[in-house]
């Protein structure tokens, strides 16, 4: 999958999203209910951060009331790495590896204020699993290099 199937598939997904008055207990509820691994805090239009199941593993380790704002343990916008559809693959991996983040929110532009999608680690190791398997139909004579 290139980057343009990526953004489609990115962008199609959407994203899942809290106000900044919610609480950890609110938010973990969509974590749990759609099966996913970040929400996004937005308030009106403005992205204000991202809380991902590894800000909340600290609540746990922090012992925080259920209460807590999420805005206690989002990671605030100014210290996010984004992903856009000119982002290589390989760059948002590294780009993952180098701050500790498995999320990515994903902006169609540098410039662009607005969060469309949330590109995870999980989506970059199915693709990558995905062209290795390609990779070995292909050289077994399944596929050919055109496919």
């Amino acid at each position: 999958m290139d980057m343009g199937e990526m953004t489609e598939l990115i962008v199609r997904r959407g994203i899942y999203s809290v106000p900044p008055n919610a609480t950890v207990a609110e938010a973990s509820r969509i974590l749990e209910q759609y099966r996913i691994g970040s929400v996004v805090v937005i308030a009106g239009e403005t992205f204000l951060g991202i809380a991902t199941e590894q800000d909340f593993s600290r609540i746990i380790h922090r012992r925080l009331p259920p209460e807590t704002s999420i805005t206690e343990i989002m990671t605030p916008q100014e210290d996010v790495i984004f992903a856009t559809p000119d982002t290589g693959r390989l760059e948002c991996l590294h780009r993952m590896r180098k701050y500790g983040f498995q999320h990515l929110p994903f902006k169609m532009s540098e410039s662009d204020k607005k969060v469309v999608g949330i590109l995870s680690i999980r989506d970059l190791a199915f693709d990558f699993a995905n062209l290795e398997e390609q990779g070995r139909l292909q050289q077994e004579g399944y596929l050919d290099s055109a496919s």
